[in-house]
């Protein structure tokens, strides 16, 4: 792990709290859930700060697969 870099790996497979891996296409679908995303200025997945349009940081959305990269890019 790189210096600087502290995660926090939850039971339900969550990083630091935020959505898990695995429910990242359904909150992408959810309007209302991306909008608190970028409402309260934190990534929906990891909880870092420097986000999009879609609740999304830079190193989570390259991480989207074509599915999801689809349902982020409505």
């Amino acid at each position: 792990m790189s210096e600087g870099y502290e995660f926090d790996i939850c039971k339900d497979g969550s990083v630091n709290g935020g959505i898990p891996r695995n429910q990242v296409l359904e909150v992408l679908r959810n309007s209302k859930w991306v909008e608190n995303a970028v409402r309260i200025g934190r990534c929906f997945v990891c909880r870092d700060s420097d986000i999009d349009e879609t609740g999304l940081c830079f190193i989570c959305r390259a991480y989207l697969s074509s599915e999801e990269r689809e349902a982020a890019d409505k």
